[in-house]
């Protein structure tokens, strides 16, 4: 290639050197984040707190650890979408 050729494009004709970067305009953690840790942290508690309570063999903490998702995790999960659904109808308005 010498100094005159052309940089290459690919089939959009769009420079593939060129990088887009988004930028989000606010700093609140989105609802993902917010369902994911509600998620996430009753597992760890629950396999941490396994076998301190006396739950054996590896079935029977990651079972402890599955009811604690169910029990604690998607209530939390729920009232966290249910907590962003109001603040989003109150910024709209």
């Amino acid at each position: 290639m010498t100094q005159h050729d052309p940089a290459p494009h690919d089939a959009t004709g769009q420079d593939p050197a060129r990088t887009t970067v988004y930028v989000r305009g606010r700093r609140t953690p989105t609802l993902a984040f917010w369902v994911v840790l509600a998620l996430v942290a009753p597992a760890v508690v629950a396999l941490i707190a396994a076998p301190l309570l006396g739950v054996g063999g590896a079935g029977g903490i990651l079972a402890f650890a599955f009811i604690a998702v169910l029990s604690i995790g998607v209530p939390l999960a729920a009232l966290a979408a249910l907590v962003d659904l109001i603040l989003e109808r109150r910024r709209r308005r």
